[in-house]
């Protein structure tokens, strides 16, 4: 008889975890959780494999858009749902318009300069990663700069925080991720050194 949920929370949390890092240490790059994702047989399966890789029983998180995700991470994780001011980990499941986006990241915990650990990541989810490397990114883990396959949307997320003109080490971690488990990230440090108005 086949489980209604194969995820281990072990070794797919490991495995995910390894493949947010490899993201995280090489901004622009996309990685792949699909395998993982998919054993949470959800349509929300990407966010939960996050979720359940990040989140645990002492962690406030936020899921913008969805109730039913915020449902399923509190019962996956244990997690705390909470305001955006207040959440370590955002899961942007909602499609925003740019004074949505830039009044949602005012609001998201960037740490302070005592504790820049406090600042949130913001997962993102988007439609898909264009096939030809759209935007130019420079800063930490880019030896100069790479173009990265970013547009529209999420191009957009990067703008809006790059106007918030945060002062290192404050800052907003961002995750990109699609429905089918493919993810980029963009630490807070890395910015768009072209194309700002895409």
């Amino acid at each position: 008889m086949k489980r209604a949920n194969e995820f281990d929370a072990v070794m797919d949390c490991q495995a995910v975890f390894r493949l947010i890092l490899e993201a995280a240490s090489n901004p622009g790059r996309v990685v792949d959780i699909s395998a993982p994702a998919a054993r949470l047989q959800s349509a929300d399966g990407v966010a939960l494999a996050l979720a359940a890789t990040l989140v645990d029983n002492e962690t406030a998180f936020a899921a913008v858009g969805n109730d039913g995700l915020s449902r399923e991470i509190e019962l996956i994780t244990g997690g705390r749902a909470t305001p955006t001011n207040d959440a370590g980990y955002l899961f942007v499941e909602q499609t925003l318009d740019d004074g949505q986006i830039g009044a949602l990241l005012e609001r998201v915990p960037c740490g302070t300069l005592e504790e820049p650990h406090r600042a949130a990541t913001v997962f993102v989810r988007v439609g898909g990663f264009p096939d030809e490397p759209g935007v130019r990114l420079a800063g930490p883990g880019i030896g100069g700069s790479i173009r990265a396959p970013l547009c529209g949307y999420a191009l957009r997320f990067l703008v809006q925080r790059a106007a918030l003109a945060l002062e290192y080490p404050c800052g907003i971690d961002l995750v990109l991720y699609t429905g089918d488990g493919r993810l980029l990230a963009v630490p807070r440090l890395v910015k768009p050194v072209e194309g700002m108005g895409a």
